[in-house]
C-alpha cells in the first residue's frame, strides 16, 4: 500500500487556519488527517482525543478572537479521533520528549511517556 505524507504548517490565526484546512479537505481527500498544535517552548507532544469547538478566549496572532469563542458556529462541540490517541501515545517513541495522551483537549494530566537517548 503506498502512502502519501504531507506535512503542512498553519500559523496561529484562527480564519486562515479554517480557510487552509478546508481546503486541504477539499483539494487532497484524505484519509487520515493529523492536526497537531505546538508551542515552540513545549517539551511536550500532547495527543488530544478530541477537540472542542467552544471556549476559545485567547486571540490569535492577529489578534482575533472567534465570535462567541466558537471557532466553527454550527458544528459540533466536540469531535472524537477513531484513532486510539491512548494506543499511540503507548506505542510513540521521541526521544528526549515527553509523549501525553488526553481525552479533554486543554487538561493534560492522563498519561505521559519519555524516552530519553539510549532508553525505551
Amino acid at each position: 500500500m503506498a502512502v502519501e505524507l504531507r506535512t503542512l504548517q498553519l500559523p496561529v490565526d484562527y480564519r486562515e487556519a479554517k480557510q487552509r484546512v478546508t481546503r486541504i479537505w477539499e483539494d487532497f481527500q484524505p484519509q487520515l488527517a493529523v492536526h497537531v498544535g505546538m508551542d515552540t517552548s513545549a517539551k511536550v507532544i500532547f495527543l488530544e482525543q478530541c477537540g472542542k469547538n467552544r471556549s476559545y478566549q485567547d486571540a490569535d496572532i492577529r489578534g482575533f478572537r472567534p465570535e462567541g469563542s466558537v471557532c466553527l458556529p454550527g458544528g459540533p462541540d466536540v469531535i472524537e479521533s477513531v484513532v486510539s490517541m491512548k494506543a499511540v501515545c503507548k506505542n510513540i517513541v521521541v526521544e528526549d520528549v515527553d509523549v501525553a495522551y488526553s481525552r479533554d483537549a486543554g487538561r493534560y494530566t492522563l498519561q505521559k511517556r519519555r524516552v530519553s537517548k539510549g532508553r525505551e
